[in-house]
Protein backbone atom coordinates (compact mmCIF):
# COMPACT_ATOMS: atom_id res chain seq x y z
CA UNK A 1 0.00 0.00 0.00
CA UNK A 2 1.68 3.66 -0.90
CA UNK A 3 2.20 5.90 1.72
CA UNK A 4 -0.38 8.92 2.25
CA UNK A 5 0.85 11.64 0.27
CA UNK A 6 1.85 14.56 2.87
CA UNK A 7 -1.28 17.15 3.45
CA UNK A 8 -1.18 20.30 6.02
CA UNK A 9 -4.15 20.78 7.54
CA UNK A 10 -6.12 24.14 8.95
CA UNK A 11 -6.92 23.98 13.16
CA UNK A 12 -10.49 23.16 12.16
CA UNK A 13 -9.49 20.73 9.67
CA UNK A 14 -7.95 18.72 12.69
CA UNK A 15 -10.40 19.21 14.99
CA UNK A 16 -13.02 17.50 12.35
CA UNK A 17 -11.20 15.15 12.48
CA UNK A 18 -10.50 14.39 16.35
CA UNK A 19 -14.10 15.29 16.47
CA UNK A 20 -15.32 12.09 13.89
CA UNK A 21 -12.50 9.79 15.42
CA UNK A 22 -13.69 10.47 18.70
CA UNK A 23 -17.61 10.32 18.10
CA UNK A 24 -18.10 13.51 19.55
CA UNK A 25 -18.94 17.00 17.81
CA UNK A 26 -15.85 19.52 18.09
CA UNK A 27 -16.25 22.90 16.68
CA UNK A 28 -12.86 24.87 16.01
CA UNK A 29 -13.34 28.40 17.45
CA UNK A 30 -10.71 30.61 16.95
CA UNK A 31 -9.55 33.33 19.41
CA UNK A 32 -7.16 36.52 19.76
CA UNK A 33 -3.53 35.88 21.09
CA UNK A 34 -4.91 37.91 24.02
CA UNK A 35 -7.89 35.40 25.05
CA UNK A 36 -5.00 32.55 24.43
CA UNK A 37 -2.60 34.20 26.49
CA UNK A 38 -4.87 34.38 29.37
CA UNK A 39 -6.16 31.32 29.12
CA UNK A 40 -2.58 29.98 29.24
CA UNK A 41 -1.71 31.77 32.24
CA UNK A 42 -4.85 30.76 33.63
CA UNK A 43 -3.80 27.52 33.44
CA UNK A 44 -0.53 28.27 35.36
CA UNK A 45 2.18 28.38 32.38
CA UNK A 46 4.70 30.76 32.98
CA UNK A 47 5.21 33.79 31.07
CA UNK A 48 7.87 33.17 28.63
CA UNK A 49 6.72 29.57 27.91
CA UNK A 50 3.45 31.89 27.53
CA UNK A 51 4.91 33.75 24.96
CA UNK A 52 6.54 31.11 22.76
CA UNK A 53 3.39 29.38 22.40
CA UNK A 54 1.78 32.40 21.59
CA UNK A 55 4.58 33.25 19.05
CA UNK A 56 4.29 30.09 17.99
CA UNK A 57 0.84 29.96 17.11
CA UNK A 58 0.64 33.55 15.11
CA UNK A 59 3.75 31.67 12.97
CA UNK A 60 1.24 28.93 12.37
CA UNK A 61 -1.34 30.94 11.26
CA UNK A 62 0.59 32.58 8.99
CA UNK A 63 1.31 29.93 6.96
CA UNK A 64 5.11 28.63 8.69
CA UNK A 65 3.18 25.26 9.50
CA UNK A 66 1.59 24.54 5.94
CA UNK A 67 4.80 23.16 4.03
CA UNK A 68 4.76 18.67 4.13
CA UNK A 69 7.52 17.15 3.66
CA UNK A 70 8.84 13.43 3.57
CA UNK A 71 10.86 13.93 6.81
CA UNK A 72 8.73 11.19 8.65
CA UNK A 73 9.85 8.81 6.46
CA UNK A 74 13.45 9.87 6.20
CA UNK A 75 13.91 9.75 9.95
CA UNK A 76 11.27 6.95 10.87
CA UNK A 77 11.94 4.95 8.12
CA UNK A 78 8.33 3.85 7.84
CA UNK A 79 5.48 5.68 6.07
CA UNK A 80 3.73 8.46 7.71
CA UNK A 81 0.04 7.76 8.95
CA UNK A 82 -2.74 10.26 7.92
CA UNK A 83 -4.11 12.31 10.53
CA UNK A 84 -7.49 10.92 10.55
CA UNK A 85 -5.38 7.17 11.21
CA UNK A 86 -3.29 9.04 14.25
CA UNK A 87 -6.62 10.16 15.87
CA UNK A 88 -8.50 7.06 15.36
CA UNK A 89 -5.49 5.50 16.88
CA UNK A 90 -5.76 8.34 20.10
CA UNK A 91 -9.54 8.34 20.32
CA UNK A 92 -10.11 7.40 23.86
CA UNK A 93 -7.83 10.12 24.73
CA UNK A 94 -10.58 12.57 23.09
CA UNK A 95 -13.64 10.82 24.46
Amino acid sequence: MPSPAPQALTFAEATAIIGRAAGRALTYRSISADEMGAMLRGAGLPPDYTAVLLRDQAAIAAGSGARVSAVVARITGRPPVTFADFAAAAAAAWR
